[in-house]
């Protein structure tokens, strides 16, 4: 049986997918960078490490959906104005560009917590 590999992030935390920032797949929540597709490092899941990524997988899924992508280029299903094929950055609500500052503050707050 091969031993599961997991991508982790130069401090030691598990790297969490998203297309959030553009050319930035990966976000490390600990540090806080967002790198490439390629690149990433490797290592040998532990119990340790599959703790942290329960944890950040939490932590990311209770932030993701109010945090906006860094780009004007995308589209929100469910999105009158984006079925007509307009891009959804260009008539972001007020509501959704508070709970995007709030989301970004606590991502800035927790920096270093692992």
């Amino acid at each position: 049986m091969k031993d599961k590999e997991i991508e982790i992030c130069e401090c030691g935390t598990p790297l969490i997918f998203t297309f959030l920032w553009p050319y930035k797949e990966w976000f490390c929540l600990s540090c806080g960078e967002a790198t490439e597709f390629l690149g990433r490092n490797y290592t040998k899941l532990t119990l340790e490490l599959r703790v942290k990524l329960r944890v950040v997988n939490k932590i990311w899924k209770s932030l993701r959906s109010s945090l906006l992508p860094r780009t004007f280029k995308y589209r929100r299903n469910g999105c009158k104005k984006c079925d007509t094929g307009e891009d959804h950055g260009y008539h972001v609500s007020t509501y959704e560009k508070r709970k995007d500052k709030i989301a970004t503050q606590i991502l800035k707050n927790i920096e270093g917590l692992f």
